[in-house]
């Protein structure tokens, strides 16, 4: 009877730690938000923009209030954000912020947690992730955050936003990942945002967001709500997006924005690519970085370096993290065949519109159940001046008939591009000379 009791009691003291050990410990998540505080709030700096001036009427707090955009005159004022020290060399201290918090500034203001107030160089921007770099000279020793710019992150994580939120500095929020790769926000820009519900407002902006090792994991950038204050949807810039500019900014002193040479978007909605995923190249500039490394209208990008892409958002998303000139491969589907490409990045033109002429094909097409039609033709492309027009039925190319998306990429990737279409009930013999 002792032995049986003695056994029933070893039982109950293993239970009893196993349900322990699955419970979260709330003392265990106060000492690392502790610990996180103690260790990134050094870093984070607070961004003073006075006098800044925006030719697009942009005033950097307009990023955190969901409404329709107005138009608005140039304007004057003062602004403050946050930011944080996220390198150094001897003297030399780089700073991350949003360029919405500096305007158009070449000079700002930086306070320091230990309330000293540093004259800041803007080094540059990046204003498709909404990014800048400011330069500040210190002979104090100043402490740099840690970036995390893996991939590894989870939707349940727990996070800290940290900065200047209504000029209270140094403040920070707690709360978790609610979601990852969220597109949309503020016009023009371009990121998979990680949303949080920690709380974020107006002066955050340009403040860090935090894993519970205090790593940077993103830049918190703007939230959603009708009046402007924290709802529990914040939005921030994952930091690995914009490290490649960081380092160009940095090093050269400039960034060298990439160039692909495609149009892509959705897969057709036919059934040659029901079991497809990736994104869809409609269009390629000939002679482009695309083109020479082989990448042909009818593709399907799937992935890159094992990083699947899943549409269109992520394969630009991608290719704008690589500056020019850098190699990447891609996985590509075509006719059902994989097989893998090394692209070498070009650096974007001023004028993107010049290469209009040398776009293969010219336009988009949709199928219905019996023909191919032209839906969007591009302006001042070949396919315009040989006299092709939306609404025109694609009967044949190169003497084939084709009545489906896929039949007509295969012809017009072999070449030649004799194309007979049909108009009005007339029918027309059309060339593609590219």
């Amino acid at each position: 009877m002792i032995h049986k009791r003695a056994i029933q009691l070893v039982i109950l003291q293993f239970l009893l730690v196993f349900l322990f050990s699955c419970t979260t410990n709330p003392f265990s998540l106060e000492r690392q938000y502790i610990s996180l505080s103690k260790k990134v709030l050094p870093s984070v700096v607070e961004v003073i923009s006075v006098g800044m001036k925006d030719s697009t009427g942009e005033q950097w707090f307009d990023f955190f209030q969901d409404k329709e955009e107005n138009n608005r005159n140039d304007f004057e004022s003062s602004g403050i954000g946050s930011g944080f020290i996220a390198e150094s060399d001897g003297d030399n201290y780089y700073i991350i912020t949003n360029k919405h918090v500096i305007g158009e500034l070449e000079k700002v203001s930086i306070l320091t947690s230990d309330n000293v107030i540093y004259s800041g160089e803007v080094l540059g921007v990046d204003t498709r992730f909404d990014f800048a770099v400011i330069k500040i000279i210190s002979s104090t020793h100043l402490p740099v955050v840690k970036l995390n710019i893996s991939n590894r992150l989870k939707i349940g994580q727990f996070v800290a936003a940290i900065g200047n939120p209504m000029g209270y500095t140094q403040s920070v929020s707690m709360g978790i990942i609610s979601h990852l790769g969220r597109f949309g926000g503020p016009k023009d820009n371009l990121s998979d945002y990680i949303q949080t519900d920690a709380a974020i407002n107006q002066g955050n902006s340009g403040g860090p967001l935090v894993d519970l090792k205090g790593n940077v994991i993103g830049i918190n950038t703007w939230i959603s709500s009708p009046s402007g204050g924290n709802t529990g949807l914040g939005f921030s810039i994952p930091i690995k997006n914009v490290y490649s500019s960081f380092r160009a900014l940095i090093d050269q002193g400039e960034i060298h924005n990439s160039w692909f040479g495609i149009s892509t978007g959705l897969i057709p909605g036919v059934p040659f690519y029901a079991n497809s995923r990736g994104a869809f190249v409609y269009q390629v500039v000939d002679d482009s970085p695309a083109y020479i490394g082989g990448v042909r209208p009818g593709d399907i990008i799937k992935s890159s370096s094992g990083e699947l892409i899943d549409s269109a958002q992520e394969l630009i998303l991608l290719i704008s993290t690589i500056q020019s000139g850098d190699t990447f491969n891609l996985d590509i589907e075509r006719d059902h065949e994989e097989f893998t490409l090394n692209i070498v990045l070009g650096e974007s033109m001023d004028d993107p519109l010049s290469v209009s002429k040398k776009v293969k094909p010219g336009f988009i097409l949709i199928e219905n159940d019996t023909s191919l039609i032209i839906f969007e033709i591009l302006a001042k492309s070949v396919a315009e001046v040989a006299g092709f027009m939306k609404n025109d039925i694609i009967n044949s190319v190169n003497g084939k008939t084709v009545i489906h998306i896929e039949e007509f990429y295969r012809e017009l990737n072999n070449g030649i591009n004799n194309i007979i279409i049909t108009r009005e009930n007339t029918q027309l013999d059309l060339e593609l000379n590219y």
